[in-house]
């Protein structure tokens, strides 16, 4: 079962209480490693699981090895695409889309366009997941890359469905908003959405090149937020007239 934003970045902050707790048993771990290494078939039995794919991909990453690393997550995709009884269970779909993060991260890095279409045909295969931020996440690389080939629908399109997919994440919504404002369009119902999921997404906005040009924009949004958020305990009107003064004195 996937988890939005939000849900993740609490986990995040929860795990980390733990990690030095878990540094304990690096020895143990270090011993269990060198045992698996020692027995071929155990070895290409871990490195064959999902758990060990996601650890060799990550490895890859770590090291550069961008373009390897995204392969390996394709040919993951590829495999469990032909696979129909692994979409029956979350833990399938999870991995599912981890994968195809994973292949969009590396993809990032290296700009292989052929290897995004891949990608993206492979999110498009299968039902988008109705609360999921790897997925959302997903999405909105997808969005970025068709800006950045001029097919500015597709990438609206793709970042309605990251926002649509994650509803506590800001990002899709400022996106969309950003769009809006460089083609012609509504960019204040986006960028208030954003504001409603993270109030301090209005210095984003402030800061933004694009956005700074349209200071009646940012007007209305900073009234937006006084209006609207106050009263979730969330008015970063005056945080904001500070910010806004220093940006101004250091110019």
């Amino acid at each position: 079962m996937g988890v939005t934003k939000k849900e993740y970045d609490a986990g995040a902050q929860e795990s980390a209480k733990y990690i030095a707790w878990v540094k304990r048993f690096d020895p143990f771990f270090r011993a269990l490693v060198w045992f698996i290494k020692r027995f071929g078939f155990i070895r290409r039995r871990v490195s064959s699981s999902s758990p060990g794919r996601i650890g060799n991909i990550s490895r890859l990453a770590e090291r550069g090895e961008h373009a390897r690393a995204a392969e390996l997550a394709i040919e993951a995709l590829e495999e469990q695409r032909h696979r129909p009884e692994a979409f029956k269970s979350f833990s399938g779909l999870d991995y599912w889309w981890f994968f195809l993060l994973m292949a969009t991260k590396n993809l990032e890095k290296t700009g292989d366009r052929k290897k995004q279409e891949e990608v993206i045909a492979l999110a498009q295969s299968v039902a988008a997941p109705s609360r999921d931020y790897t997925g959302a996440a997903c999405f909105l690389a997808f969005a970025r890359w068709r800006f950045r080939t001029g097919d500015h629908q597709e990438a609206i399109a793709f970042a309605e469905v990251a926002a649509r997919i994650d509803p506590t994440w800001a990002e899709p919504d400022f996106l969309l908003g950003w769009y809006r404002l460089v083609l012609g369009g509504d960019a204040l119902t986006p960028f208030k959405s954003a504001l409603r999921k993270d109030p301090k997404v209005l210095f984003r906005i402030a800061s933004d090149p694009v956005c700074s040009q349209h200071p009646h924009i940012i007007a209305s949004l900073k009234a937006y937020s006084k209006d609207s958020l106050i009263t979730q305990g969330a008015d970063i009107a005056p945080e904001f007239d500070a910010f806004q003064a220093g940006s101004k004195g250091s110019r």
